[in-house]
């Protein structure tokens, strides 16, 4: 009796043996729970039992219980920079990894939750990681009710305005505000509208920090005159080659620089409510190719809305390509057939973009 016995006590052991452990992942974050409104945070994820072949990762994300949305597609870059929803809520965030040779996979979640930057009925203005960027934070407005921004620059009359956006009842309203030069001292305030009605309350101070210079130079031959509002104030300027990579940026009438993108990601589209679509070099989810691989929808300061990569094509592009351009539905300036990005010059206006030829 003790020889079978002895056999089965091998075979068990060597069926152990054989039988690997799944892959398992763990998602990380570079900041605890919760975090203020505007915060971004960075993503990252723990393997164990990883065996041969690629692996690519998918993040995904659920606001206050909503169905999850993709922020970015399968891809061999393993950390994501996180920019939440502008508002409080509660957050589940997914992460999951795939082998591309065995085709397993393993997926972990984290709730993380956001809160309002508002104490009270104090407006509040936070300068972001962009010189020239100020999120701008008030309390919560009536639902049917818009809320916007106005700023002027100190000893200047002319005043612009971010686009507006519905209020949310019960959750603060917050803004990216763009479109200042640099060093210089701001006045921004909050506007409401209902209807026809346009409320406004106290100003805050703001002072915009410095540029670090890697913008291409801007020559003006005939500078605005002045005397009445332009239509298109801002001009957007972005080229595949403007000596030494030059990043994507924008200037006044006058030429003067009011705001650039951190990357050198190339604009291919504007979009509504201060959003951009833009083509980058990266790593897709099946290769090691990295030119031109990455469509991304960036905000105002460069924080990444979602991206998909061209390992994900078809499917990933489809659902970016539904997004409406702003000003002409009929003026597409990304060829969706070839992936490359024509070279264009955009005049826009923050709150009603239009293009420009």
């Amino acid at each position: 009796m003790r020889q079978p016995l002895v056999s089965l006590l091998v075979l068990s052991a060597l069926c152990s043996y054989g039988a690997a452990a799944p892959l398992g992942v763990h998602l990380r974050t570079t900041l605890p729970s919760p975090q203020p409104v505007g915060a971004s945070i960075g993503l990252t994820p723990r393997l164990e039992n990883v065996s041969k072949g690629m692996l690519v990762f998918r993040y995904s994300v659920s606001v206050n219980g909503g169905p999850f949305r993709i922020i970015r597609d399968f891809s061999q870059q393993r950390d994501f920079t996180w920019a939440p929803e502008l508002y409080e809520h509660a957050a589940t965030v997914r992460v999951t990894a795939r082998n591309n040779e065995s085709k397993e996979t393993a997926q972990d979640e984290m709730r993380f939750q956001i809160l309002s930057r508002i104490k009270g009925k104090a407006l509040v203005v936070t300068p972001s990681a962009h010189p020239l960027i100020a999120l701008f934070s008030a309390p919560p407005c009536a639902a049917g009710t818009r809320f916007r921004v106005a700023f002027h620059a100190d000893g200047e009359e002319v005043i612009t305005r971010t686009s507006a956006q519905p209020c949310g009842g019960s959750v603060s309203s917050n803004i990216w505000v763009a479109g200042m030069r640099s060093d210089t001292e701001y006045r921004l305030r909050p506007e409401w509208e209902t209807g026809a009605n346009v409320k406004s309350g106290d100003s805050a101070p703001f002072h915009t920090g410095l540029l670090d210079g890697d913008t291409a130079p801007v020559s003006v031959s005939v500078r605005y005159a002045g005397g009445s509002a332009a239509s298109n104030p801002v001009l957007v300027y972005s080229a595949t080659a403007l000596g030494g990579g030059k990043r994507p940026f924008a200037t006044d009438l006058q030429g003067r620089v009011i705001w650039s993108l951190p990357t050198t990601d190339m604009l291919t589209r504007v979009l509504p409510g201060g959003h951009f679509l833009a083509i980058g070099e990266g790593q897709n989810s099946v290769n090691s190719t990295k030119d031109e691989q990455l469509l991304r929808e960036l905000d105002l300061t460069g924080n990444i809305v979602r991206e998909t990569n061209a390992g994900g094509w078809p499917n990933s592009w489809r659902a970016m390509a539904s997004i409406p351009i702003a000003g002409s539905a009929g003026r597409n300036v990304y060829r969706a057939s070839t992936m490359k990005p024509f070279v264009c010059r955009m005049a826009i206006r923050w709150s009603s973009p239009v293009w420009k030829g």
